[in-house]
C-alpha cells in the first residue's frame, strides 16, 4: 500500500470508516495520485467499506486493466488539465496529450457497466487561455477602476479575461474616471 505516515493516515480513515459516514473522500496524493504505488488499494479499501471515493487526476497515463476498474468505482473524477487546446498543452506539457486523455475518460466510461455501476461525472479543472492580460495589467488598478469585482472577491485576472475584456472594463481608475465622464 502505502509508506510511513501516509500509511498510518489511511489506516486511521479506513478505521473512521468502519464506524462513521466518511462521504466522500477525495483520494490525492502529493503530485499525480494514479502515479504512486498502491493507490488502487487505498481505493477499493474505502469503496468496500462503503465510502465514495473521487479523485483528481491529469489522465495522462495509460491505464491498466485494475487502475480503470478503481476509477470506473469512483463517483467524481476531476481532470486536471492546462487547456483544452492541444498546441499549447503541448507546449506547457510536453508529456501529455489530449488524445491520451480522452480515450483514458472512454475506457474509464466503457469498464463501469461491466462493475454493474454507472459511470463517474468527470469535470476538467484549471483551465487555461492562449490569450494572456495585456503586458501592463495591474490587478491593483483593475480592483479600484471596478470596485464591484473587488466587493466579490474576484481573481481580478481571472475576472478581465472572462469578462472584463468583453465588457469594455476599464484598466485603471483613471481609465473608469473617464469612461464615466463620456457616459454623462
Amino acid at each position: 500500500m502505502a509508506n510511513g505516515i501516509a500509511q498510518k493516515a489511511i489506516a486511521l480513515v479506513l478505521e473512521l470508516a468502519k464506524h462513521n459516514r466518511l462521504d466522500p473522500i477525495d483520494l490525492n496524493g502529493h503530485g499525480e495520485t494514479t502515479f504512486r504505488e498502491g493507490w488502487t488499494d487505498i481505493c477499493f479499501a474505502l469503496i468496500e467499506r462503503g465510502v465514495r471515493v473521487r479523485i483528481t487526476s491529469n489522465f495522462a497515463k495509460s491505464f491498466d486493466e485494475t487502475e480503470l476498474e478503481a476509477l470506473a468505482s469512483m463517483d467524481e473524477i476531476a481532470i486536471s488539465i492546462d487547456t483544452m487546446d492541444p498546441k499549447l498543452l503541448r507546449d506547457v506539457r510536453r508529456k501529455v496529450d489530449l488524445r491520451q486523455i480522452v480515450t483514458n475518460v472512454a475506457f474509464v466510461r466503457a469498464t463501469a457497466p461491466r462493475l454493474h455501476r454507472r459511470p463517474p461525472a468527470f469535470a476538467f479543472l484549471r483551465i487555461l487561455r492562449s490569450i494572456s492580460p495585456p503586458s501592463d495589467f495591474d490587478t491593483a488598478g483593475y480592483l479600484e477602476a471596478n470596485p464591484d469585482v473587488k466587493s466579490a472577491a474576484q481573481d481580478p485576472v481571472d475576472h478581465f479575461m472572462r469578462w472584463g475584456r468583453l465588457e469594455g472594463r476599464p484598466l485603471m481608475a483613471t481609465d473608469a474616471d473617464q469612461h464615466r465622464e463620456a457616459g454623462k
